[in-house]
């Protein structure tokens, strides 16, 4: 298993290696691994459902095919490493021939003069966003068409059970998989969170990483200002988490509704929204917060969501209290859709989303360019 796990980093590692010398700059290199890596778990996740001989197609399935524990298949991990080394090549090949600053692909030519419509920060954040923006969206979407076409499987358990056949009634069968899709989706509500606040904060914290660059030296010699600079970063941010956010839930929801026996009431959706949208805007003011008043600790945003998605995922598993997750809005919507989100959590989400927010630009306006 440890060998296995060292194989699989080694893998993924040298498929980012090989984008960062395709590409010349870290924001394409990025987005093309985070696609790889999504596509490898959809391929296995649709796999692992329905044609279990094609699980092979995805390398997150070479290490599945591995049996760790029982027959430990040393071919799957031979396939693995046989292929990153492949790619290492590759990768050394590349970079031995490129030239230096330069990518493979070759980056379109720009306009030798911008556009009038590019004279406003927001209008030059969705300039330079949209690429990324158009890639989290169609992820989400994907992710959530995926998730949501096996609902119907999730919703037909019990049904196809003999046993409850016989003890409970069509209609206690239908109530009883209701509850059950809707656990389902309140269990998978976390990720959809995360992949939304995932978008929005990499905006947020491109902030001060264009300031470190030099990128906003010109705009700061002009007339905006730079609580204008910071309130477009950080309202493209959280513009970017609620559409992320609202493509990957209205995908779950209605694919979902495609494939279930009984259809779920709009209600349940609308409970999702209210829990997650909230969620979503206050991990996100978080982050915004740590950008203007503590820069240098803006990385320890992401082991606080993470440690918290774990929490919440794996609760039950590890056998922890119930508000065990309640130090992250993770916690505070973990009934949800199952029950309404709790309106105490709800306020203290809004409240906290708006101060942080208001930190996060007033620590901006009192920072130095240089830090």
């Amino acid at each position: 298993f440890s060998l296995g796990m060292v194989i699989a980093n080694l893998l993924f590692g040298t498929i980012a290696l090989l984008f960062a010398q395709l590409t010349n700059n870290t924001r394409t290199a990025n987005m093309l691994s985070y696609l790889v890596l999504t596509a490898a778990y959809l391929v296995r996740l649709v796999t692992d459902i329905q044609h279990q001989n094609l699980t092979w197609l995805s390398p997150i399935g070479w290490f599945e095919k591995a049996n760790f524990y029982t027959d430990n298949n040393v071919w799957a991990l031979g396939l693995a490493l046989l292929v990153s080394i492949l790619l290492a090549a590759s990768t050394t090949m590349i970079a031995r021939n490129r030239d230096l600053g330069a990518g493979i692909i070759a980056e379109r030519t720009g306009r030798a003069k911008a556009a009038g419509w590019l004279r406003s920060i927001p209008a030059l954040l969705w300039r330079t966003e949209r690429g990324l923006f158009a890639g989290w969206l169609i992820g989400a979407v994907v992710f959530g068409g995926v998730m949501g076409s096996v609902l119907g499987g999730v919703g037909d358990i019990l049904k196809t059970n003999p046993l409850y056949r016989k003890i409970l009634d069509v209609g206690q069968i239908n109530a009883a998989n209701q509850t059950m899709v809707l656990s389902f989706l309140g269990m998978y509500l976390g990720i959809f969170v995360a992949l939304a606040v995932t978008a929005g904060v990499q905006v947020a914290f491109r902030l001060k990483r264009d300031d470190n660059l030099g990128y906003l030296s010109v705009i700061h010699a002009e007339k905006p200002t730079r609580t204008t600079i910071s309130v477009s970063y950080y309202c493209f941010g959280l513009l970017a988490g609620v559409f992320v956010l609202s493509a990957g839930l209205l995908a779950l929801f209605f694919t979902g509704n495609t494939v279930l026996s009984h259809p779920l009431p709009l209600k349940y959706l609308g409970r999702l929204f209210a829990a997650s949208v909230p969620a979503v805007i206050s991990f996100i003011a978080l982050g915004i917060s740590l950008v203007g008043l503590w820069p240098r600790l803006s990385s320890l945003f992401w082991l606080y969501m993470g440690a918290g998605l774990i929490v919440q995922i794996f609760r039950g598993l590890f056998d922890l209290p119930k508000h065990a997750g309640n130090f992250t809005p993770f916690g505070w919507i973990a009934n949800v859709p199952v029950e309404n989100v709790d309106q105490t959590w709800l306020i203290v989400m809004i409240v906290s989303a708006i101060v942080l927010f208001v930190l996060g630009i007033a620590g901006y306006r009192r920072q130095d360019l240089s830090l």
